[in-house]
């Protein structure tokens, strides 16, 4: 049995991911412009990225750059205001709508309303989105929610101002009037609709949403801790932010799904379970909850109802933006490897290769893989996925457990033995790689050495007690 993995926080809704594909669609150039100056920004501090683009992928809610690492706080803020080069073609349309006006109808007329539409998507385009903005504020450590709000509504306000300020500039230039600053009467208009967003956004706030915004905030910062092996600060921050859900009785499942994800990474694993199954009763379509309690089930070998919670997370699964880029990809890991266990290798196999469309460099997706393939006697094919595997993450268990069943499977027994070693001894609480070493060790007569590495699986069946004791903090 391979580690199973945990997945990051996601909550798409469907309608406006449809609406969000339609826009990109339409403002297809303002799209890209935006997404390639993240990916300047990623690749001038030597962040290895990849683009996820909503206009061929289903499983994308919107268009986003994902980096393979953390940025720094500094690459965070200007991976903010890097949009703003967006202004620059946006001027160009301007020139360029001059030039179509004066062709013949209806071919003049028509490129120039396409040309004024991107005109209008690289203005809107041109400003951070609210995920640019929420990973910033958490870079930079702020979980105030009036911070996120403030900076949000000012974000929203810019970007219809800047619209107006544009459409007034053209009109100018198309007129004849020169390419200069908008007329005071058009700045005036300008600021109107400023204050007219800025009213709307105080008007449309929820009652509670800046104390949400900083649960959101936290759980973030939370997870980005602990992808940088800050367990310790992970554990404390997310904590809190379930701290703050009970004290305001919100109804927000992310915390506790989080951290039953932060759980499961510590093998405890009847804590992570009551936390799914809390995020859960708050939410019965928390994703994140069906992911993480796809993989408590798998632990207990109840695969079926393991199977059942992973359709319900690939139903829900879209992948929307940065923090949720890897989700659906671990969906795929987990329920090939329930296939697998069921000895479903051609369903397995295709949920590897869906998992690694999602994330190419996903290295549980490439032993797993690796292990459908051993089971099938493919090892050549096998060896070139556990040593891709290998090399993108020689530091997981799950990793080594597939390279140690490869060299097993090859007869080479003193290799497979190191990687067992291995894997326990970077993760010593590890039941998969202490079940399959103790199995290993068995069939080949060490009885006794077999015995000192078999974890002990007792369990009543009985619903775990309640662990949560807070994060002990005012």
């Amino acid at each position: 049995m391979a580690v199973f993995r945990m997945a990051d926080s996601n909550d798409p809704t469907m309608a406006t991911i449809r609406s969000q594909r339609i826009l990109e669609f339409v403002f297809f150039p303002g799209v890209v412009l935006h997404e390639l100056s993240h990916a300047v920004i990623y690749w001038i501090y030597d962040i290895d990225y990849r683009i996820r683009w909503s206009f061929w992928d289903p499983g994308v809610g919107h268009s986003h750059v994902v980096p393979h690492r953390l940025p720094p706080a500094q690459a965070a803020i200007l991976t903010s205001l890097a949009p703003f080069v967006l202004l620059v073609p946006a001027v160009l349309i301007t020139v360029a709508l001059e030039t179509v006006g004066g062709l013949g109808f209806p071919f003049g007329r028509l490129l120039f309303l396409v040309l004024f539409v991107q005109g209008i998507g690289c203005i809107q385009l041109a400003t951070p989105s609210k995920s640019d903005v929420t990973s910033t504020l958490v870079a930079l450590g702020r979980f105030e929610g009036r911070q996120a709000w403030l900076a949000t509504t000012a974000v929203t306000a810019l970007r219809f101002t800047l619209l107006v300020l544009w459409i007034g500039v053209t009109i100018s230039y198309v007129s004849g009037g020169g390419l200069r600053l908008p007329s005071i009467e058009w700045a005036w208009l300008a600021g109107v609709v400023f204050l007219f967003a800025v009213f709307g956004s105080v008007t449309d706030r929820e009652e509670g949403s800046f104390v949400r915004s900083r649960v959101d905030l936290r759980s973030r910062y939370a997870t980005s801790l602990w992808r940088k092996d800050d367990d310790e600060a992970a554990e404390r921050h997310i904590l809190r932010a379930i701290d703050t859900v009970q004290d305001y009785e919100l109804d927000e499942p992310d915390p506790f799904a989080i951290y039953a994800g932060f759980l499961l990474e510590s093998w405890e694993t009847d804590a992570a379970e009551w936390f799914c199954r809390l995020a859960l009763e708050i939410d019965p379509d928390c994703a994140l909850a069906h992911v993480n309690y796809t993989a408590v089930l798998a632990r207990r070998e109840e695969f079926g109802a393991a199977e059942a919670h992973c359709e319900r997370a690939l139903e829900l699964a879209v992948d929307e933006e940065i923090n949720g880029a890897n989700y659906a990809a671990v969906a795929h890991v987990n329920y090939a490897e329930i296939l697998r266990e069921r000895g479903r290798y051609d369903e397995a196999e295709r949920h590897c290769q869906r998992a690694l469309e999602f994330d190419p460099e996903h290295p549980v997706a490439h032993a797993n893989y690796a292990d459908v393939l051993v089971e099938r006697g493919d090892l050549a094919n096998a060896e070139s996925r556990i040593e891709r595997a290998m090399t993108l993450g020689p530091e997981l268990p799950a990793v080594r457990i597939a390279y140690a069943g490869f060299f097993a499977e090859r007869g080479d027994d003193a290799a497979a033995d190191r990687q067992f070693r291995r894997a326990i001894d970077l993760e010593p609480d590890c039941v998969p790689a202490r079940e399959e070493y103790a199995a290993f060790l068995e069939e080949r007569g060490r009885v006794e050495a077999a015995t000192r590495y078999a974890p002990s699986t007792e369990r009543d069946g009985t619903a775990p007690e309640n662990p949560y004791e807070g994060s002990g903090t005012e």
